[in-house]
């Protein structure tokens, strides 16, 4: 069968353009190499840690929680606290779980999976309550509170990323204030996000995308060796696998 090549009035390649995510743009900013292998070759699977399992499970947990009344287990009866001091009951309060909430490439809302409109950025509320022109959004995190000092992102970028979601998806939020909730230290890290700020994030939400997007274009991936190479990354035919920035 014929193939037939895209390309633009100069002969270059024309490539669609990348679907991303914070997950996406995270792990781009970590190692290019990697994020190749895993992500858009997929030559290498991240096997499920007991970390991870632990994670899906309470996320799961919380979500029949709020949504369905399940009652929590044992273990997690702690966590029912932080519902309790999130959900007013408010007649007009709109609370939603696990919410997932997409966007194209002009910050036009659509669907997760939509058929018609081309996905460009997702992201997911775990815990979404609505008050009129606020918004709180909630992320559970079952790990330890990271250093952020080792962030290669923007200051809090996946919870600004979240905000911006919200407010193009439900246009009277004005305010959001964005919530990182550690439930087995019992601590939380908290900051409102004006809609007014969007004029500055959106700018740095594209640069972070068009790196990604560059690296497709170019087909070109560097590795970025660090500590990580040593026991966090499967790619064994990269120079620094096993050996990191020594």
């Amino acid at each position: 069968m014929d193939s037939v090549t895209r390309t633009d009035m100069h002969g270059r390649p024309v490539i669609d353009r990348r679907h991303v995510s914070f997950s996406a743009m995270d792990k781009f900013a970590s190692c290019p190499r990697k994020f190749w292998n895993y992500d858009v070759a997929k030559t290498i699977r991240e096997p499920e840690s007991p970390a991870m399992k632990e994670g899906l499970r309470v996320h799961k947990t919380m979500a029949d929680f709020i949504e369905k009344g399940t009652s929590l287990p044992t273990e997690y009866a702690g966590y029912a606290g932080w519902v309790k001091n999130m959900i007013s009951g408010a007649e007009d309060e709109i609370v939603k779980v696990e919410h997932q909430m997409a966007i194209t490439f002009g910050l036009f809302p659509c669907e997760w999976f939509s058929r018609t409109a081309k996905v460009w950025l997702r992201a997911q509320a775990d815990l979404l309550v609505m008050n009129g022109a606020h918004a709180l959004s909630v992320d559970w995190k079952t790990g330890k509170e990271k250093d952020e000092r080792y962030e290669l992102l923007p200051k809090n970028f996946q919870l600004r990323i979240t905000a911006m979601m919200i407010f193009l998806h439900f246009p009277k939020i004005r305010m959001v204030t964005s919530k990182y909730v550690y439930l087995g230290e019992g601590t939380q890290t908290s900051f409102d996000m004006p809609k007014e700020d969007l004029r500055l994030f959106i700018p740095q939400v594209y640069d972070e995308a068009a790196k990604i997007q560059h690296a497709v274009n170019e087909n070109h991936w560097p590795p970025r060796p660090s500590g990580l190479c040593k026991k966090y990354c499967g790619v064994s035919t990269c120079e620094f696998w096993g050996k990191g920035n020594r």
